[in-house]
């Protein structure tokens, strides 16, 4: 459906009967009705009053309006009107009204097909008298106008420094519903860019697998490191692998603790084998060891335990004590 800084100006060119060169003109009460296509509801009736100008129809709709907008084909045939409307630009759209006056009432209907759909609008009026001014209602209305595109424009603004905002928070936590799913959050194909060169980092690539068991969970509808691997063209285990034997050579010992278990085994072995936790006081690698080492290596490396030696000993004396008493 065209977007309301759009629809305020083309209902404009839409709604508005051809004007009179005169500048007198008298108040008539307004009802509409507005329906898209295919929509098994429809918009509440609203009504408003309308300063019409007094006197023949000459002319098509006029005043300042959209400027992608263009009035043509206006066919007046006795009491009646037609005209059609083209816009171009971000929201190109196609639209015909018609329009049946009398001294008193006034009918007409419109229709708006745009990439969004087509809508309808069913209008009726009469004169509730009271002169007025069209030109200072246009003028007016013209003002209005330009202070809702402003307010438009604006809020147009807001909403998409807020998008960029998320998109560049969705980035730095790998979400991967960033680039990826239904509804991607950045359509710019340099945040793309950004989100997939972070999954080749330590921190990116850490953050994103993170994510794998929600993925798994939801059977690929929330998309998780599959999906980011399928937008950004990435084998995540040559990612893995190549991480690791980076992380390896700097000991980073965070990323291999959670990510590489095969290159943290090598170092644990080397600095956490045979250490106490409380020895290990002022090394680097005694939350590696604690976190990550501790139970493998002392399952490891630890002989058992005397208590259980001595019981095994006793248990095999005691059978050949039994096998000699009971000769077998």
């Amino acid at each position: 459906m065209p977007t309301p800084r759009r629809l305020v100006p083309l209902l404009g060119l839409l709604l508005a009967a051809p004007a009179a060169a005169a500048e007198k003109g008298t108040w008539w009460e307004m009802t509409t009705e507005m329906e898209m296509v295919g929509m098994p509801f429809a918009m509440p009736p609203t009504t408003f009053k309308l300063c019409q100008p007094d006197g023949d129809w000459s002319r098509p709709p006029e005043g300042k309006q959209d400027e992608h907008c263009t009035v043509r084909d206006v066919k007046r045939t006795g009491n009646s009107m037609k005209w059609k409307v083209t816009c171009t630009g971000e929201e190109p759209m196609e639209g015909e009204g018609e329009m049946t006056r009398t001294a008193d009432t006034l009918t007409g209907r419109t229709h708006i097909t745009s990439r969004q759909g087509e809508m309808n609008m069913k209008m009726k009026g009469k004169r509730v008298g009271g002169a007025c001014d069209p030109e200072a209602l246009r003028k007016e209305t013209e003002a209005k106008v330009e202070k809702y595109k402003a307010q438009g424009q604006q809020l147009q603004a807001q909403a998409e420094a807020s998008q960029a905002r998320q998109c560049d928070d969705a980035i730095r936590e790998m979400q991967v519903s960033a680039i990826a799913g239904g509804y991607p959050m950045c359509k710019d194909p340099a945040k793309k860019a950004a989100f997939c060169a972070r999954a080749r980092t330590e921190e990116g690539f850490g953050k994103l697998m993170v994510q794998a068991e929600m993925e798994k969970g939801s059977g690929g509808a929330v998309p998780g490191p599959k999906a980011a691997a399928k937008a950004c063209q990435l084998d995540l285990a040559a990612v893995q692998q190549e991480l690791c034997a980076g992380a390896a050579r700097r000991e980073s010992l965070g990323f291999l603790g959670a990510w590489c278990p095969a290159e943290a085994k090598v170092i644990a072995k080397r600095e956490c084998a045979g250490r106490g936790y409380t020895a290990m006081q002022g090394s680097k690698y005694r939350d590696f060891c604690g976190r990550f080492a501790g139970e493998q290596l002392d399952a490891e490396a630890k002989p058992a335990p005397a208590k259980k030696k001595k019981e095994d000993d006793a248990t095999e004396q005691g059978k050949k004590l039994l096998k000699g008493v009971l000769g077998f």
